[in-house]
This record gives C-alpha cells, sequence and structure tokens, in this order.
C-alpha cells in the first residue's frame, strides 16, 4: 500500500514538473519585454487604449503625429499624442471581454472593437507596420491584466499575464501581414482593487509601430473625374511606372449633390468596388509616363460618386490613390 502511495506522488510530481517546464518552454518563445523598454528604439503610430475608468473614457484611439527620422534614432521623448475616438464601456471586474484591432491600408481605416463599442479613425492608405505590440499594464496591489487566446492575422500569439507590472510581446509583421494589413483580436480581463486603482491601471494598449510608406511603383502626375450627362470620366496621367502591371478603378456612391454640397458628406469607406470589368493594362515605362481614361456609363443624375485608382505591379501587390470625385448631370461639380 505505501509503495503505491510513494508511487502515486512521484508520478504526480513527475506530470506537474513535465507540465510546468512545458509552460516555461512555452513562455520562454515569447519574449517578453518589461515596461517601456518594449518600445526602446521604436515609434509608437497609433494604439488602443482599454481601461477601467468610473469617472472619464474606458476606450480610445490614438495617433501619433510627431515625425521621425528614417533611422527612428529620435523615436523616444516626441511623441505628440492625439486622441481619435474614446468611449466608455461598462468593465466588469474579472470578466473575459473579446476585443479586436484591424487596420486595412486599401482605405485607411483603423477599427478598435471592444465588447460592442466600436472606435474608427482613418489613418492613411498605404502604410506598413513593422511590429504589433499588445501591452497589458498593472501595479501589484491587486490590479492587473490578462490577455489570452490572440491572434493576429490568423496566427495564435503568446498570452500576456500582467500582475506587478507593465509587460508586452513585440511581433515582427512579414512583408506580406505589412502589405495586406493586420487585423488582432483576443480577450482581456481587467481586474482591480476595489479599494482604488490608479487611472491607467489596470489597463492594456495594442500598438502599431514603425510606420512607412508603401513603396509605389508608378509616379503619378494627376487623377481627376470629370462629369458628364449621365456618366463620369476617369483620367489619370503618369510620370513614369516601373514593374507595373496595370490599372483597376474603384468607385463609390456618395449623396445627392445638394447635400454633398451643403454638408460635404462622404460615402462609407467599406462601400468602393471595382467597376472594371479587364485590368486596364500599364503603357508607361521608368523613364516615360503615360495618359489614362476610364469612362463610367449609365450613372443617376444629380448623384455624386468617388473613385479611387489602384495601380498593380507584377507580382501582384497593390497601391491606392484618390479620392476623386464627380456628380452626373453637373458639369462643373467635379474635383
Amino acid at each position: 500500500m505505501m509503495n503505491s502511495v510513494v508511487s502515486i506522488f512521484i508520478v504526480s510530481i513527475w506530470v506537474f514538473l513535465f507540465a510546468h517546464a512545458q509552460v516555461r518552454a512555452q513562455d520562454s518563445a515569447c519574449e517578453y519585454c518589461d515596461g517601456w523598454l518594449c518600445t526602446e528604439g521604436l515609434h509608437k503610430d497609433f494604439f488602443t487604449t482599454g481601461r477601467h475608468d468610473p469617472t472619464n473614457w474606458d476606450a480610445a484611439l490614438w495617433e501619433n503625429t510627431a515625425e521621425y527620422g528614417a533611422d527612428n534614432s529620435d523615436a523616444q521623448g516626441v511623441e505628440e499624442l492625439v486622441v481619435r475616438a474614446q468611449s466608455e464601456y461598462p468593465w466588469s471586474n474579472g470578466e473575459a471581454v473579446a476585443f479586436s484591432v484591424r487596420y486595412r491600408p486599401t482605405d485607411g481605416l483603423v477599427a478598435y472593437q471592444v465588447g460592442d463599442v466600436m472606435l474608427e479613425f482613418n489613418y492613411g492608405v498605404n502604410k506598413l507596420f513593422e511590429y504589433i505590440l499588445p501591452f497589458a499594464k498593472a501595479d501589484g496591489n491587486g490590479n492587473s491584466v490578462e490577455l489570452t487566446d490572440m491572434w493576429l492575422n490568423g496566427t495564435q500569439i503568446c498570452d500576456i499575464i500582467a500582475e506587478d507590472t507593465y509587460v508586452g510581446v513585440q511581433i515582427p509583421l512579414s512583408d506580406e501581414d505589412q502589405r495586406s494589413g493586420f487585423t488582432v483580436t483576443g480577450n482581456v480581463k481587467l481586474i482591480w482593487n476595489e479599494d482604488g486603482h490608479p487611472q491607467e491601471i489596470p489597463g492594456f494598449h495594442i500598438f502599431a509601430m514603425n510606420t512607412h510608406e508603401a513603396p509605389t511603383l508608378i509616379t503619378l502626375a494627376s487623377f481627376e473625374a470629370s462629369a458628364g450627362i449621365n456618366s463620369v470620366t476617369v483620367a489619370w496621367e503618369t510620370a513614369s511606372e516601373s514593374d507595373n502591371a496595370g490599372f483597376n478603378i474603384h468607385r463609390a456612391a456618395g449623396t445627392w449633390w445638394f447635400f454633398d454640397v451643403l454638408f460635404a458628406m462622404e460615402p462609407e469607406t467599406d462601400e468602393y468596388e471595382k467597376i472594371n470589368s479587364e485590368i486596364v493594362p500599364a503603357a508607361g515605362g521608368e523613364s516615360h509616363g503615360k495618359v489614362y481614361s476610364y469612362v463610367d456609363e449609365s450613372l443617376m443624375f444629380w448623384m455624386t460618386y468617388y473613385y479611387k485608382l489602384e495601380s498593380i505591379d507584377n507580382s501582384g501587390e497593390s497601391s491606392f490613390f484618390g479620392p476623386v470625385k464627380a456628380t452626373p448631370g453637373l458639369i462643373w461639380f467635379s474635383k
């Protein structure tokens, strides 16, 4: 009997140590960073905030509008942070809440959802980010954060459990992920001391870091839309083209011209659709450009239409330009 008990005890200890070793091995592969050392030598360009604050906003989207040198040597200490969207959110102590953060380079939209709250702003098209940094803020006084079940563009990334300090994980983006944009999803728990806690703790961020412009393979000299009676002519001219396969035209319907003039109303950015059935083939070169045009016909009278130009290189990568707009029936109302 004693031998059986001893055997069970030894096996239990072995199973515990094995499992613990597996967890440690998994954690060690994550390369966690401590505190603001996570951002050393990098600049955060936009980021989300989630926090518990009974007296103020609980979720926000921020943009850093500071300019940085090409080598990021001046990334520290020059931040110019602007809040682009914010909202209250009814956090429950210790309850897991789903969140998502995404950026689409085709239209520049940044969208941050926590629970049923959605915040958005336009950061600009064709931006590339080198790193994504999930970041949790705790203080060791009963205020902690758990970021779990996180995914980046369909690949699972490390959990972050912050109990005593600030903890983050730098995640480099592949060239493909940089060009296609990113989506981060996961669950977050904010656990706070009911006796009180600092304004920013517990809290978490998702940082998009080290942005730069996508390289364009064409130099665009002009891009405009001109109205006809029930049509729009989209015309563009390139100064030079390199490795360019051709172009697509994307259109979005806006508003009746009366509302457009009075209120400058714009279409929803995700309503653009490609309207040419075949690619407009490239005809320029590295030392010379070309003039192109496309006629969009059978349009509604006095409706304002918006257009974006997509250039596609020979590997299938895209860059977008615009938008421009025109109103059929008002031949003087075009841009």
